[in-house]
């Protein structure tokens, strides 16, 4: 509430008159608690789930030209006009998300309007003609590729459709994003020649154990994408959020790409009748040919060991290790693997016989079994299988 120039927040009103408000804090927001007269106007403030004042027109003119003042003074020069159906509170509609977008962007020095990066989580017509870009899609809630999937790749067609520039919008660096996950996304960016915003914090640079690679992995894809070295074939099929590539290197350049099939299931922590067996078994086919079998393994609510995996009911892989909660062995190259701890941070190298690991084409059935120590609700071992496809050179080495 608002009673002259103090604001007061409160968590109930009373049922019966006279109508009082209820725990009260006075003086919020460092406005000055003071007395005020009989029969002085009362007003009640809106705001949503950001915390933040809307406004009516007058002060949403006010604040627009408070943070182009901003702008001016300091020369930024980039903005993302996140939550603009806040102006909707003027009573406007849509006019009233352009009144802000135009009285910020009119009351700017003509030095920062003619060079600026503006992008919005949502557009219409007349901001169009200022901004740079739309670009969104929240990363805050979920990893890469379950963070609003579905609505960043259906906005690209309507970017094209409105000649924008194709973006995928906000991804978010954690410390437990792998590899596979940044490959994963740009593909996507790779396939619809998409930029988009990737936010580091330091909790993912102190802890993250792939960051390098990550950031070598990000330069490479950039500059294929940019050199349109992507096929229109291949850039069709990294459209499906359901395929994987890889880069191919040689010499510390990529040269090729490599399509990634994966499989995965659980083998949970189970009670059953004596003799009646625990492991799990899983069946896939294998589209590529001739090839190697990589896996990784992670322990989920349980501390895990002496795991087996055993191919097409004749070959068997013992895996003499111990997996605390969290923990991972990735076999992700030929002849060893590695445990990783939640963040990917190395713990020790294993050796694992590659040959056992051989698949001919067809179908594959796999049989995982292992020993579950302290399993809490939902204990399992996580499995992820991966057949490397046959390398494709890319456009420009064709």
């Amino acid at each position: 509430m608002r009673i002259g120039d103090e604001l007061i927040r409160y968590n109930a009103v009373s049922s019966e008159a006279p109508f009082k408000l209820l725990d009260c804090e006075r003086g919020a927001w460092q406005t000055t608690a003071s007395a005020h007269d009989s029969g002085q106007r009362v007003s009640k403030l809106a705001d949503h789930a950001y915390k933040v004042f809307l406004t009516d027109p007058a002060l949403s003119v006010e604040m627009a030209e408070n943070l182009a003042a901003l702008y001016t003074h300091t020369g930024l020069r980039q903005i993302s006009f996140d939550g603009l159906e806040g102006n909707r509170s003027t009573g406007m509609g849509n006019y009233g998300e352009l009144l802000f977008t135009s009285s910020w962007y009119n009351s700017l020095s003509d030095t920062l309007r003619s060079h600026l990066i503006i992008d919005a989580s949502r557009t219409t017509h007349f901001f169009w003609h200022t901004y740079s870009r739309m670009n969104w899609g929240e990363p805050w809630y979920a990893g890469f590729r379950e963070s609003q999937t579905e609505y960043r790749l259906k906005n690209q067609a309507y970017f094209e459709r409105n000649m924008m520039p194709n973006m995928l919008g906000w991804f978010s660096l954690r410390p437990n994003t792998t590899l596979e996950d940044i490959e994963w996304m740009l593909a996507r960016s790779a396939a619809y020649d998409a930029g988009y915003a990737f936010v580091v914090r330091d909790e993912a640079l102190q802890q993250n154990g792939q960051l390098s690679a990550i950031f070598e992995r990000i330069a490479a894809w950039e500059k294929l994408r940019m050199s349109a070295a992507f096929s229109p074939d291949q850039k069709e099929r990294m459209k499906s959020i359901e395929t994987e590539f890889e880069l191919e290197y040689r010499d510390k350049e990529a040269y090729g790409i490599r399509q990634i099939h994966t499989m995965r299931f659980a083998h949970e922590a189970k009670i059953r009748q004596p003799g009646e067996p625990l492991y799990t078994s899983f069946s896939f086919d294998n589209p590529v040919g001739e090839t190697d079998l990589y896996f990784t393994l992670t322990a989920q609510n349980a501390d895990i060991s002496d795991a087996v995996i055993e191919l097409n009911n004749r070959k068997t892989i013992k895996l003499p290790v111990r997996l605390l909660a969290g923990q991972s062995l990735r076999y992700l190259s030929k002849g060893s693997a590695e445990i990783v701890d939640r963040n990917l941070q190395l713990i020790k190298r294993i050796p694992i016989a590659a040959e056992a690991l051989k698949l001919a084409s067809g179908a594959q059935t796999i049989q995982v079994d292992a020993h579950f120590d302290g399993a809490e609700e939902n204990a399992a071992l996580k499995i992820e299988l991966r057949l490397a496809d046959q390398v494709e050179p890319l456009a420009a080495n064709r």
